[in-house]
This record gives C-alpha cells, sequence and structure tokens, in this order.
C-alpha cells in the first residue's frame, strides 16, 4: 500500500504506512537531512475500527482519519490529517476489509463454539445420567429385589444410550446393554451385578482415556473429573448400605471435588462452594454442567490469532 503522508495533530508532517500486516505512524524529524522517527507501530489485526472525518479542526482542509486499537489490552488511537484524497480512501479501505473479514471470522468461530460445547456437554449430561441408572441397578440388589423396577430402569438406560448414539460424532463410549437386559430377564442377580461393574468400568476407562486428547472448545479434564465424581458418590453410596454406616465424604473424594472446584472456577469466573454429602453434590454436578454450558466466548476481533 502507498504510504500516506500526512500531519499529526501536534502539526508534525508524518508517514502511515501498512506492510506486511504491521501498521506504523512515523514522524518526520530535522530541516535539511530529515529522517522519521517512530511513533506508533501495531499488527493490522489489532484494530478496532476505522473513521473517516473532514472539515475537523486544525485542518479543516484535509481529511482526518482515526484508527482505533488494541494494544497491551487497552484500546488505543492513531491520529493522521491528510489531503490526499485517494491514498485516503486507499488506507480506509484496507482497514475496513480487514475489520470485515475478522468480524465474519469472529461469527464462525462462536457458532462453532456454541455447537462444539453444546455437543460436549450434552454428552456429559447423559453420561451422568446412565451412570446414575446403572448405580441404580446396582442398588436395587440388594435385598428384596423388585424386577419389574429394574427392567423400567433399564428402559431409561437404553434410551439415554440412543441419545448417546445421536453424537456418534463425539469421543462418545459406545455402550451394550444386551446381556445386562438378557440376565435381568432371567434373574441372575450376581450376573446383572457383574455386567453392570463391566459397563461402568468400560465407561469411566473411556472417559479417562479420552480426557487426555484436548479439544478446541471444551476442557475434557473437568468431564473426567465431574465422572469420578458420581462414581464416588455412587461407591460410597453402596458401601454406606452395606456396611449399614452414615454416608460420609472420603478423601478421594474431596480431593477430586477440590480440583474441579478450581478448574471450574478458572473456566466459568464463578467462586462455587463445595458441596458435603450425597444429595448436595449430585445436584451440585446437574449445575454446573448448567454452569458450563453459560460460558461465552471471550473473544473479539482482535484476539483472533489466540484461537
Amino acid at each position: 500500500m502507498p504510504d500516506l503522508l500526512g500531519k499529526m495533530t501536534d502539526g508534525r508532517v508524518c508517514v502511515l504506512k501498512v506492510d506486511g500486516g504491521v501498521v506504523t505512524l512515523s514522524h518526520e524529524k530535522g530541516f535539511i537531512s530529515k529522517t522519521l522517527v517512530k511513533d506508533t507501530e501495531f499488527k493490522l489485526n489489532q484494530t478496532k475500527d476505522v473513521v473517516r472525518e473532514s472539515g475537523i479542526k486544525p485542518y479543516k482542509s484535509s481529511i482526518k482519519l482515526i484508527v482505533k486499537y488494541i494494544q497491551d489490552d487497552e484500546e488505543k488511537e492513531l491520529t493522521i490529517f491528510s489531503r490526499n484524497v485517494e491514498k485516503v480512501n486507499q488506507v480506509l479501505v484496507l482497514f475496513e476489509n480487514d475489520i470485515h473479514e475478522r468480524m465474519e471470522l469472529l461469527k464462525k468461530i462462536q457458532v462453532e463454539y456454541r455447537e462444539a460445547r453444546e455437543v460436549y456437554l450434552n454428552l456429559l449430561q447423559l453420561d451422568l445420567e446412565i451412570i446414575e441408572n446403572l448405580f441404580t441397578i446396582l442398588s436395587g440388589l440388594q435385598g428384596r429385589i423388585n424386577w419389574g423396577r429394574l427392567l423400567e430402569i433399564l428402559k431409561q438406560v437404553d434410551r439415554i444410550e440412543e441419545e448417546r448414539e445421536v453424537l456418534a460424532n463425539t469421543s462418545a463410549i459406545k455402550l451394550s446393554f444386551d446381556n445386562l437386559r438378557m440376565y435381568i430377564a432371567e434373574r441372575y442377580p450376581e450376573k446383572i451385578k457383574s455386567e453392570t461393574l463391566d459397563d461402568l468400568e468400560t465407561l469411566l476407562y473411556g472417559i479417562n482415556e479420552s480426557s487426555k486428547h484436548n479439544l478446541k472448545w471444551f476442557n475434557k479434564r473437568i468431564n473426567y473429573l465431574l465422572i469420578l465424581i458420581m462414581y464416588h458418590i455412587w461407591d460410597i453410596t453402596l458401601s454406606s448400605h452395606l456396611e449399614e454406616v452414615t454416608w460420609q465424604m472420603n478423601e478421594a473424594l474431596s480431593h477430586v471435588l477440590d480440583e474441579a472446584l478450581e478448574m471450574i472456577s478458572e473456566e466459568t469466573g464463578k467462586k462455587l462452594d463445595k458441596p458435603s454429602d450425597f444429595e448436595s453434590t449430585r445436584h451440585w454436578l446437574y449445575e454446573t454442567v448448567e454452569l458450563l454450558d453459560d460460558v461465552v466466548l471471550c473473544l473479539d476481533i482482535t484476539s483472533l490469532d489466540q484461537v
């Protein structure tokens, strides 16, 4: 782009240049042997807005060009007055086109972000639900067994698994409950227990492995921690029933909760209270999924290079 010659607000002769994605404003120094001294430099993609005005003091016969940009997390302005209408318009179009392209890219990224998070948070919700139902089946094997109730729970498990399969393009761990259905129908408690534990172990292992691979718009470590918390509270619950003792948070659960709380606070910007018993922790898990769904993408047209 041709250099734009003009004046700064203090009357100094200056040159505005855009080259290689870098914007520089320099002023002339000296009377005979003039040199250019750089005043301002920033990347073109840090430009936030550009304004063209005319008839503005102190140079009413010139065109005033104001470039607003972000640097060091602060909004700044570059101002130049010039009588070269053609070059001013060239500069104006260059800035406007670049801003427009970044605005369109931002819209695309925001849609991608929203869609990706919805998919993975929906999967997380379904994983929590299917885990609860499987643990409920294990709980139902204690004492007198209500076989009709177990079949109803299995129907819920099948419904949830169908919804999970809709998310086939994600890293959803595929499960089959054919054996479990057969064992419930044939009323084999030990086989039901063994099969259910295998399903829970498969799901947890798969989620743990999946969490080791980073996703662009979703922290899978948080996903794994929330799933692990659900396992812990149900494991404590079943053990408490068998041993006929009061439910009590153990050190392992407390540690996982602390890590999850710290990461969720960083992601959402909100400080959450630590739950203390089965019901409060269970409700906290589902509320956290909703809270994570409300997290917006903190990105604007001047920070797209962070993506």
